[in-house]
């Protein structure tokens, strides 16, 4: 039991794996004609558009489709008319896809106008291609069409049917008589979907240190004369603010409510209050040291 149970264990890994992987969109067929048995089968989804300007037949081609299976073949007749257009319409014809593909064969060098009508034929997208008599896959993105009739959007989800149209050629040497083969029509991915690489961050360049200034700075700018300039007094001249005097201090400026110093006052008193203090000083120790003395003279301790 345990060599089943280990054999069995990378198979159950591979499974995982196979499931962790993105699944890729599946292209949507709108037909590979295999199913018709007449042409009053193909007759449901495929017709020729025929008015005043245009003229065709449309028939089931057994052997003229891709690989030799079968087809849809427009037969166009250009002597009384001067187009034709194969149409071909589905319930369902919104894609998510990004892109149209199918196999076209024609008897000779034909110009065909591939046009993807939306939304009830109010507008088309269109793109010329050259079928030939080697018959080949035609991949056209839905972002290589160009808007030639209408006004509106190119959105796959609008689409209501698609047409293949010829025109006369007037250059007389031109077929006006022949056909074509259309075969396996499917909506497809044309674009795989990108995965976007890691980035890694580069740090940016050292860069080097700032040069530091070695420059001397700039000398304070010299004060104008009415600045510096000042009475013998000590105050200066300077406006009704702030006044600087002559020896650095400030005093407040004018209209301020501390009381100014009285004229004449200043730091004399300073030297008679240290005077008299030393004298104080001086005349208790004296009077200390005169006691003493008498009290050694009268043998008193």
């Amino acid at each position: 039991m345990k060599r089943q149970k280990r054999a069995v264990l990378p198979f159950l890994a591979a499974a995982l794996m196979l499931l962790a992987l993105p699944a890729a969109a599946a292209d949507k067929v709108l037909d590979t004609f295999e199913e018709y048995e007449t042409d009053l089968d193909l007759s449901i989804y495929w017709s020729a558009y025929i008015d005043q300007w245009n003229e065709g037949r449309v028939s089931l081609g057994a052997g003229e489709g891709e690989g030799g299976g079968k087809g849809v073949v427009f037969h166009y007749d250009f002597r009384n008319k001067g187009a034709g257009i194969l149409r071909g319409a589905y319930e369902d014809m919104s894609t998510t896809g990004d892109g149209i593909s199918f196999w076209a064969r024609s008897d000779t060098a034909l110009v065909v106008d591939l046009d993807l009508a939306y939304d009830n034929n109010a507008y088309h997208y269109s793109k010329k291609l050259a079928f030939g008599p080697e018959g080949k896959v035609y991949t056209i993105p839905f972002a290589d069409l160009s808007l030639t009739y209408g006004v509106g959007e190119n959105n796959p989800q609008y689409l209501s049917h698609i047409m293949f149209t010829v025109k006369r050629d007037d250059n007389a040497a031109a077929p006006q008589q022949g056909s074509f083969v259309v075969d396996n029509v499917k909506y497809v991915n044309v674009q795989e979907p990108t995965t976007t690489a890691p980035t890694t961050s580069v740090p940016p360049p050292a860069t080097e240190p700032p040069t530091p200034d070695t420059e001397p700075p700039a000398p304070a700018t010299e004060p104008s004369a009415e600045e510096t300039t000042a009475p013998i007094g000590g105050e200066s001249t300077q406006g009704s603010g702030g006044t600087l005097p002559s020896d650095g201090s400030t005093t407040p400026a004018a209209g301020s409510t501390e009381p100014s110093a009285p004229a004449g006052t200043g730091n004399g008193w300073v030297l008679p209050v240290v005077i008299t203090a030393v004298a104080v000083v001086l005349a208790g120790g004296g009077t200390g040291v005169y006691f003493y003395i008498r009290r050694k003279k009268a043998g008193k301790p």
